[in-house]
């Protein structure tokens, strides 16, 4: 990896055994990052880079009029996403002991955090962190259950982990995806948008013409699960 200046722009430059050559604007300060074939000169990435210099800028300028994420307190009241809804936090603990067990429960109007009320802020973060990815976990089974057969691949292992950048990953040699715990704040379409997506990595490597051709086939409606995740949720 290396730094790369082209005018006014700093790349960071990832030279790799790939075929094509692939740009990304990255949130939430609009870092800009390339990864290249091991045969281009810095020259022609250059010129690369300045003909695609108004896509980058509108990129960046899409970044800098998102909200900042407000700090959160893991407080009674505050709003928190669950598949595209939001709740207010209810924190319940009837007999003021403390629970040998903290846990949750999602209501139809609150997501019911039971737990101590001389809990700090890192406990009840931990506890709603870990209950996202227990309901994570419950989804992802029947979408790849679901999917494999209508795609005629084999998902044989899948993870989640929190990722700044990526909604998710396939690993193609060992046919393992991906996902990002923040998928469980989104509405199911996005999900399974983010599911399919990885799994076609497994028929088509890259983003070219053919794979948006299988997506545009499985899942014609995939552009609305895609704008769902470009929506802020803060």
């Amino acid at each position: 990896m290396s730094s790369l200046q082209v005018g006014d722009l700093t790349i960071t430059l990832t030279r790799k055994n790939i075929k094509n050559l692939h740009l990304r604007v990255y949130p939430p300060d609009g870092a800009i990052k390339i990864s290249a074939p091991r045969c281009l000169t810095d020259a022609e990435i250059c010129a690369f880079v300045l003909a695609k210099r108004s896509w980058i800028e509108k990129q960046q300028a899409k970044l800098n009029c998102q909200p900042t994420p407000a700090t959160k307190h893991y407080l009674a009241g505050e709003q928190h996403p669950f598949r595209g809804r939001w709740y207010p936090l209810e924190m319940l603990n009837p007999s003021g002991q403390t629970l040998r067990k903290p846990y949750i429960c999602l209501t139809p109007t609150t997501i019911a955090l039971h737990i101590d009320p001389k809990s700090n802020l890192e406990q009840r973060a931990d506890l709603l962190q870990r209950w996202y990815r227990a309901q994570l976990k419950t989804l992802i089974p029947p979408l790849i259950a679901e999917w494999q057969p209508r795609l005629g691949v084999e998902v044989r292992q899948w993870r989640i982990k929190r990722m700044k950048t990526r909604w998710g990953t396939c690993n193609i040699a060992a046919r393992r995806i991906w996902l990002n715990l923040e998928l469980i704040k989104y509405g199911d379409r996005a999900l399974e948008y983010v599911v399919v997506h990885e799994m076609i990595h497994l028929l088509e490597r890259g983003h070219n013409a053919r794979f948006y051709g299988l997506l545009d086939q499985f899942l014609p409606d995939w552009r609305s699960g895609e704008q769902l995740l470009k929506r802020a949720i803060v």
